[in-house]
């Protein structure tokens, strides 16, 4: 349990990072020339890419993936912290989000099943190979379709997948103990795998932010994260054998409050953001209407 919770901790720092990343990074629109560069690099380079994600990374050494995804809500919650003026129905939702991740962590998985079971190869779990062909195939359709919704959509999907290699290449790193000759083969496979789907999720996901409103994205990337993320963790590394019936109800109802919870708070970001598009169009509009006059 010890491990969960510095685990948890060691991700919600990183969220804390991702979110300061994306507010820079949707500053950054309404920049030009070398200081949108400048907020693009300090916003998902520093913050997002290496400070977010090492955290991320970090934090699957100590906690089983299944518990480790939820907590990717909070980017969200820290989003409303960060735009301030906090209003009483996401006040609720933040409690919401706080109460469902308190659930997954103490009613999922106990045991860090990746690092204490050695010699668990995800290359040859058949139910996460039949996973893997899902996802990439839900992956396939959502670019085809290159809608706003589905531009967030493959970014969690590829993430799920990326998040196991990840994992799993932290597991064959801390081993000690040689096994069968062809444990260093394996692992810089896994390191091969991670790394390549790493940068595919990032090129997906940056393309996206620069292209629809980070609002509308990061919310829907989020969501399909935790889901697929968790999903593929408890398949791939077998998480929840030792999972109660009683906790199996906690940690679904825990997952159903966070992700109802992202969703709700992002009406909330998704409503300012339209409020304000309206208040520039208007201004707009009056400043035609004044020019027309003095001409």
């Amino acid at each position: 349990m010890t491990s969960n919770i510095l685990g948890a901790t060691i991700a919600i720092i990183g969220t804390i990072f991702a979110s300061l990343g994306n507010e820079i990074i949707s500053k950054s629109q309404k920049k030009i020339g070398k200081e949108k560069c400048a907020y693009i690099f300090v916003g998902n380079v520093l913050f997002t890419g290496i400070l977010g994600t090492s955290c991320g990374i970090i934090a699957l050494a100590y906690a089983p993936q299944s518990v480790i995804a939820p907590i990717g809500g909070l980017i969200i919650l820290w989003n409303i912290l960060i735009t301030g003026n906090v209003k009483r129905g996401q006040i609720i939702g933040c409690i919401i989000t706080i109460i469902g991740i308190m659930l997954v962590l103490f009613c999922g998985p106990q045991e860090n099943e990746i690092i204490e079971n050695k010699g668990i190869n995800v290359m040859k779990n058949e139910n996460f190979k039949l996973l893997t062909l899902l996802y990439i195939i839900i992956a396939i359709i959502m670019y085809i379709k290159k809608g706003k919704y589905e531009s967030g959509i493959i970014g969690g999907v590829i993430g799920g997948i990326t998040d196991v290699y990840v994992k799993a290449s932290l597991q064959y790193y801390l081993e000690k103990e040689e096994e069968d000759g062809i444990k260093n083969e394996i692992e810089y496979m896994l390191i091969i795998r991670a790394i390549t789907l790493a940068i595919i999720q990032l090129g997906l996901i940056n393309k996206a932010l620069l292209t629809y409103p980070v609002n509308i994205i990061v919310p829907i990337y989020t969501i399909s994260l935790m889901i697929c993320s968790t999903i593929s963790g408890g398949i791939a590394f077998n998480e929840f054998k030792n999972v109660t019936y009683i906790m199996y109800i906690g940690f679904f109802i825990g997952i159903i409050l966070c992700t109802n919870a992202v969703i709700y708070l992002s009406t909330f970001i998704i409503i300012k953001e339209e409020e304000e598009e309206e208040e520039e169009e208007k201004k707009e509009k009056n400043e035609k209407k004044e020019n027309c006059h003095v001409i």
